[in-house]
């Protein structure tokens, strides 16, 4: 390949210092190792999990099982965190799923939605999530924390569009907005 450039005009001092250039790349990355990847989700706590894992790494190191594989401290990598809308709203490919009759017909006494469709389905308590989703902090303005909680519950409700038949909350109660003296 050297005599190709060689032809094409280029000095042999040019052709050696292109030569060595490229020979000592190869030595550098065959000499390196590869770094480990610790990939987690872009968060706005992402520097303190940063900070947290490179401040103990050092027992990994010294594990018996994991020493061997985790030498260096590892690289950090992010990706983008699923939205909100779509780790509290899951679909289903059954659209009968979703049916207006599904949770109006035949209302049973002291039971809601969320329980009339668990037992219509089958579904097992198991594939029941719940996720904490907002905090409520006390705003010192003359408002229990239960109305503050129920306004923000209703605020969910209200986006996220879960009022039946669309959801399983079976109402959209605005009750909580009103003061009252």
């Amino acid at each position: 390949m050297a005599d190709r450039f060689r032809e094409r005009g280029y000095t042999q001092e040019v052709v050696d210092q292109a030569i060595a250039k490229v020979n000592t790349e190869r030595q550098r990355r065959a000499t390196t190792k590869e770094k480990k990847v610790f990939v987690t989700k872009y968060t706005m706590a992402r520097r303190y999990i940063k900070h947290i894992v490179r401040t103990h790494w050092h027992h990994l190191q010294t594990d018996a099982i994991l020493g061997p594989v985790c030498h260096d401290t590892p690289m950090f990598a992010y990706k983008r965190a699923k939205k909100l809308l779509k780790v509290v709203l899951v679909k289903a490919n059954n659209k009968a799923h979703y049916s207006t009759q599904h949770f109006l017909a035949n209302p049973q006494p002291d039971t809601t939605p969320l329980v009339t469709h668990c037992k219509e389905y089958n579904h097992n308590i198991s594939s029941l999530r719940l996720m904490g989703i907002d905090q409520i902090i006390s705003s010192g303005g003359g408002i229990d924390k239960n109305t503050l909680l129920l306004r923000r519950e209703v605020e969910c409700i209200f986006r996220l569009d879960t009022v039946t038949p669309m959801g399983l909350n079976d109402a959209l109660i605005l009750s909580c907005f009103l003061q009252t003296r």
